[in-house]
């Protein structure tokens, strides 16, 4: 895990805020981001990019971009072909729920 670590540290500079204006978080071999949608467009492609060189390999097919409702069929034209899920109304992340109250409140109901 430490030299997994250590490659994801390579992919971490390439991506950075610095360069991308997304702010993100990286656990394990889960890279979570949040910004704009140009600047999470671009952020996705570099990730694309230089992903697999260091042994890292997205998954669009299991990737959810979260975004309020004005911003969704903004979200689904520039994502779109990407494979990336846009959602508006939520998803699970890491054992906790993001999104909506209604969708948080569907997904508590679900676990008990």
């Amino acid at each position: 895990m430490a030299m997994y670590a250590l490659g994801m540290s390579v992919l971490q500079d390439v991506i950075a805020f610095e360069k991308t204006k997304v702010k993100q978080v990286a656990y394990a071999d889960d890279l979570s981001g949040a910004g704009k949608l140009q600047d999470l467009s671009h952020w996705w492609g570099l990730i694309q990019a230089n992903g697999p060189t260091i042994g890292y390999t997205p998954n669009a097919a299991k990737s959810f971009l979260i975004v309020k409702p004005e911003h969704y069929d903004g979200a689904v034209n520039i994502f779109s072909g990407s494979g990336v899920v846009v959602t508006k109304e939520g998803q699970r992340h890491l054992g906790a729920v993001i999104g909506t109250e209604e969708y948080k409140g569907v997904r508590r109901r679900e676990s008990v």
